[in-house]
């Protein structure tokens, strides 16, 4: 009885609402267009730009948000307006994301 007790008043502290949003936002994320493998971005000159200013670029550096630590794009992947949100949300989270550095991401230069 005591656990359930501990269990109950976890669940009550949750802020569902939040997790509600955040399960939407990470639902619209569809598998980004691959544009080139990603060996063959490796010899290509970089830049790291804004990501509000990233979409339709192709993606240089994995980024992988903590958690869950899974990419939300790789090397060789063309940034989207999903993606742009989503790396967004989780900013504005205070989340550790890899691959973002001053909200700047790194994608091959045009």
């Amino acid at each position: 009885e005591k656990e359930y007790e501990q269990v109950y008043n976890a669940l009550k502290e949750c802020d569902f609402q939040q997790m509600r949003e955040e399960y939407s936002l990470l639902q619209a994320i569809k598998i980004p267009e691959r544009k080139l493998l990603p060996y063959e971005t490796l010899d290509k000159p970089t830049e790291w730009i804004n990501i509000e200013e990233a979409e339709n670029r192709i993606c240089a550096l994995a980024v992988v948000p903590y958690p869950p630590g899974v990419p939300i794009i790789t090397l060789g992947e063309i940034v989207d307006g999903d993606i742009i949100n989503v790396l967004l949300y989780y900013l504005k989270a205070s989340k550790t994301i890899l691959g973002v550095n001053d909200k700047k991401i790194l994608v091959l230069e045009r």
